[in-house]
């Protein structure tokens, strides 16, 4: 059976993630364990490559494979769809399956919605999407692979789910078929899999178990990275880096062993909890040259509210510490949290500020499946009010998915709109506020083009 795995084009490159410099990690991860096993597999990552759907359907016709394999957030499911649909109408024999953080989150809603995808994958997909194509082929009875929702009789049915891998089954797997991409500048690296913290905004896709590979494996990884592929850049992908100290320790030394600081620089995110002096200054040393960390407010109670463990004053410390270091900072923070109002929201704006992160990313919430602001969402607590559920309106940035009864959606938006600012500009950054909004003209256009509308419309609340 030969397989094609496709990361859906968007269908306009508006923001930054619709136009990485780096591969798919998860469709890396399943082609390679799909050679592994002897199964022919091509890759079409429509994001890389800047391909567009009708380009993307063209090369699939010309490859002719027997089964296409998707992946998709919540914002890009009806993207992911409409691909599939295209697909089907080209090549009416092949089987498509849906998998990555929507499918995962509700796989049979994933197959009600959308009746272009014949199954889903959920959860770590590297054994499920082996044991469906045998079934596929008809080696095995697809009632049995774990970790699939599939159609019978017209009827969806949901799997029971798939044990997460352990860190011994993490070592076993190849390391991402980078191969079957075109070259990139920049390569990522996932030492674990899974988040121990309980952060009501956020789905965990790889669940709240922590699984660490061994270093030993990671650090060949790295030395593969390096002499096979000569990447100008590394992303570790790591939820929270760190979160394992005595393994992170040994990688770190490890990094510093291969003298990778003296080949290439690399890139991680942690947790104000988790970080603390001595490890970005470990990290620096082993060639991290940024540092992201997840600060979402700059208010004490929402903070508590959301399960974000976040000390402010230690995060003043942490940053200051990073940058004494060299490192490169960054706060990401999101307006619209559970209670939130303009005084809130203000104090989180402030708090940026006051912390000056050589770069800021400030969110709108958005209420994800199986999260728990979802669920609040669903039932109007915490203050919210679901006003689409268009899955494309579920977007950090660009979205339309939810407001609250006491912060209104273009009011939102406005203080996301003077969150950007006031952070440069309360810091007299103006040259790097410049390059900010040239960097994302794209979006902050986008922006513009749905903000006014709803500005104009908009009576302010009272509440």
């Amino acid at each position: 059976m030969q397989v094609a795995l496709v990361n859906p084009p968007p269908p306009r490159r508006t923001e930054r993630w619709d136009r990485p410099d780096y591969p798919h990690i998860g469709l890396g991860y399943l082609a390679a364990n799909l050679r592994a096993h002897n199964i022919p597999v091509t890759i079409l990552d429509g994001k890389l490559e800047r391909v567009t759907a009708h380009e993307a359907v063209a090369r699939l016709r010309r490859l002719r494979p027997d089964l296409v394999g998707l992946t998709a957030m919540t914002h890009e499911i009806g993207v992911a769809a409409d691909l599939a649909a295209a697909i089907k109408a080209a090549l009416p024999q092949v089987t498509v399956v849906v998998g990555g953080v929507h499918a995962t989150a509700l796989p049979a809603e994933t197959l009600r919605d959308f009746p272009a995808f014949d199954m889903a994958v959920f959860g770590e997909g590297e054994a499920t999407l082996v044991e469906l194509i045998r079934a596929v082929e008809g080696a095995a009875d697809p009632a049995n692979v774990a970790g699939l929702a599939w159609r019978h009789d017209g009827q969806v049915i949901v799997n029971p789910p798939r044990p997460w891998l352990t860190g011994e089954e993490l070592d076993r797997l190849p390391y991402p078929a980078w191969d079957l991409f075109p070259p990139a500048r920049t390569y990522p690296v996932l030492t674990v899999r899974g988040c121990p913290f309980t952060c009501i905004f956020c789905a965990r896709p790889y669940g709240s178990q922590v699984r660490s590979r061994s270093v030993t494996n990671i650090l060949g990884e790295f030395r593969w990275l390096l002499e096979d592929f000569q990447p100008g850049y590394i992303k570790v992908y790591d939820e929270t880096f760190g979160v394992n100290r005595r393994h992170t320790t040994a990688v770190l030394d490890g990094l510093i062993e291969l003298g990778l600081p003296q080949r290439v620089r690399w890139w991680a995110q942690t947790r104000i909890s988790v970080a603390d002096e001595a490890l970005l200054e470990h990290m620096a040393r082993a060639g991290c040259d940024y540092v992201g960390f997840g600060i979402e407010s700059g208010n004490p109670a929402i903070l508590k509210t959301i399960a974000k463990d976040v000390d402010l004053d230690k995060a003043r410390r942490l940053v200051r510490a990073a940058q004494r270091t060299g490192l490169t900072t960054e706060g990401f923070y999101i307006i619209g949290l559970p209670g939130e109002t303009r005084e809130t929201a203000w104090d989180t704006i402030r708090f940026a500020a006051g912390l000056n992160t050589d770069f800021i990313s400030i969110g709108l919430m958005v209420p994800y499946p199986h999260t728990q602001v979802y669920e609040m969402a669903r039932r109007g607590e915490g203050g919210y009010r679901l006003i689409s559920m268009d899955w494309r309106d579920f977007n950090k940035q660009l979205g339309n998915a939810l407001e609250l009864e006491s912060l209104r959606r273009p009011e939102m938006e406005r203080l996301q709109l003077i969150g950007y600012s006031y952070f440069f500009l309360r810091n007299r950054r103006v040259r790097d506020f410049g390059r900010f909004c040239w960097t994302n003209r794209r979006e902050a256009w986008a922006f513009v083009r749905q903000f006014i509308p709803k500005l104009m419309r908009y009576r302010p609340t009272t509440v």
